[in-house]
């Protein structure tokens, strides 16, 4: 077998850690349709928490299950805050706190996933964000993806069905 792939982990002989390409999350772009925002904020105010836009200390949300507020970036475009609006949702339904923390890179994995499902349901591209960020607290490991995909896929037909988007659901993630 060759060792000519850059793809490779198995190469590491001739390819050190350090060359591999940095994968971040671009900023998405673009707008979303007002509906699955207040599908998406109407589901976080059912479940407790309080929604805000603003300044989210350096993230683009995040979500204070002490304070149940969920804080989304007011200065990004519809579609990014829509995108990460799903995402916070989804640590509200699958996350108490203590979770998030000490399995951050699961629970961050798992919210990504949903988001990511969610907008593709609804015809909205999130790979640029989504991919990355997903790759980045995997560590690139496909295990843990598959680890959570279970409750990611549930929580997803969970959110779609509330917003009124099952049928979407179905083609998406089928049953």
């Amino acid at each position: 077998m060759s060792c000519s792939s850059r793809l490779s982990p198995s190469c590491s002989s001739s390819v050190s850690a350090n060359t591999w390409p940095e994968v971040a999350p671009t900023l998405l772009s673009g707008d979303a349709p007002a509906a699955l925002w207040d599908g998406l904020a109407a589901q976080v105010q059912t479940a407790g928490f309080t929604l805000r836009r603003g300044d989210c200390g350096g993230a683009n949300g995040r979500t204070d299950f002490v304070a149940r507020t969920v804080c989304v970036r007011d200065d990004v475009e519809s579609l990014q805050g829509t995108k990460t609006l799903c995402h916070e949702l989804a640590h509200v339904l699958l996350h108490d706190g203590v979770e998030a923390i000490s399995r951050r890179d699961l629970a961050e994995v798992e919210a990504e996933s949903v988001a990511y499902l969610v907008c593709h349901s609804a015809g909205l591209a999130s790979d640029d964000y989504s991919l990355p960020y997903v790759a980045r607290w995997s560590a690139g490991d496909p295990a843990q993806v598959r680890l959570t995909a279970e409750r990611v896929i549930t929580t997803a037909r969970r959110i779609l069905d509330t917003a009124g988007l099952g049928a979407l659901a179905e083609e998406v993630v089928p049953a």
